[in-house]
């Protein structure tokens, strides 16, 4: 019914829980690693997440923690590898996102 009735404290949806990846959770405390979106994981790509905290590499875009790959769905800069998210205006991603992309160089 509530944390002090579990050995390791952590009662969710009034049953005892170990914390372990896909366990559900409410909170990074109800879990070894990482809550995002209901489920214990450790921050790896393809997890679910609300926000870049619930990532490993803090990059959570469109729900699902990135791996920041060329190709790979950004929102801003920090969401890639390359530092590049291309959305296609130069004012940037305000109103849509972009796409992972590598960053040229330029030759002067």
């Amino acid at each position: 019914e509530k944390d002090s009735d579990c050995n390791n404290s952590r009662c969710v949806y009034d049953l005892c829980r170990a914390g372990i990846s896909g366990d559900p959770c409410e909170w990074d405390t109800d879990c070894d690693g990482l809550c995002g979106k209901g489920e214990c994981h450790n921050g790896e790509t393809g997890k679910g997440c609300g926000s870049d905290d619930d990532c490993a590499n803090r990059r959570c875009v469109h729900d699902i923690c990135r791996a920041g790959n060329n190709g790979d769905p950004c929102e801003k800069d920090s969401d890639c590898n390359s530092g590049d998210c291309d959305c296609g205006w130069w004012w940037g991603c305000f109103f849509s996102s972009g796409k992972c992309a590598s960053r040229a160089t330029e030759a002067w």
